[in-house]
């Protein structure tokens, strides 16, 4: 834009939208599928995989990842409640079933790190999540639901 001597410019500064603010319990929260609960019916998952599910989900950094081993997901779960029975035998266990299924992997290469299937549970936004179904390895199975569940098909 040029100005002639004497002209005068108006800058209008309109102010940024203002971020929603949310005001969820512990400060965030994480994106699950309709599916989840559908998923652990149809694939018969116990009480105490449900409830790695969910501590897991809650641990994910921003992007989806999961940093923790095995042991430390055992420590994590015993609580007053549950003083014994979370060992790492049992997390291996636990998290061997899920990757069959196709809801959980380890990345490849990195020890102590995981992803839940991100079109399931996932912490980011949808350019995030976009990036870590293109990142997440052919060999992860696919989860297969019946007719209520499945994703649409093109």
């Amino acid at each position: 834009m040029r100005l002639r001597r004497g002209d005068r410019a108006v800058t209008v500064i309109e102010p940024r939208q203002v971020p929603a603010q949310y005001d969820f319990l512990g400060g965030s929260f994480r994106q699950m599928a309709s599916a989840l609960g559908q998923i652990a019916v149809e694939y018969d998952l116990s009480k105490r995989q449900c409830h790695l599910i969910l501590m897991l989900a809650g641990k994910q950094e921003r992007g989806g990842l999961i940093k923790m081993t095995q042991a430390e997901m055992a420590k994590e779960m015993r609580s007053k409640n549950q003083p014994e029975g979370w060992d790492r035998t049992d997390v291996s266990k636990m998290l061997t079933q899920l990757r069959k299924i196709g809801l959980i992997y380890a990345v490849p290469g990195k020890r102590g790190q995981y992803r839940f299937r991100p079109e399931v549970i996932f912490h980011g936004t949808s350019a995030e999540q976009q990036a870590a179904i293109a990142e997440m390895p052919e060999s992860v199975p696919e989860l297969r639901l019946s007719a209520q569940g499945r994703k649409a098909q093109p």
